[in-house]
């Protein structure tokens, strides 16, 4: 994975639950992506929370990624 992370092109922009990121991964990351944490629900979130979802889209297409 890190492999091919290596070779990915900026800006990258990461939407993880909160409650299921560890904190070792935003340690290993956090530098290298723009890691946007949510409490919009489970890994289902764009279904669970459809609207919201839309606006945090929103929000990180203007830059502007927190929710």
């Amino acid at each position: 994975m890190d492999a091919a992370l290596l070779e990915t092109k900026p800006p990258i922009t990461v939407i993880a639950i909160r409650d299921l990121v560890a904190p070792e991964a935003l340690e290993r990351y956090g530098d290298r992506f723009d890691i946007v944490l949510t409490d919009l629900g489970s890994h289902h979130f764009p279904v669970e929370a459809p609207e919201a979802t839309a606006t945090l889209l929103d929000g990180c297409l203007r830059g502007r990624g927190r929710a």
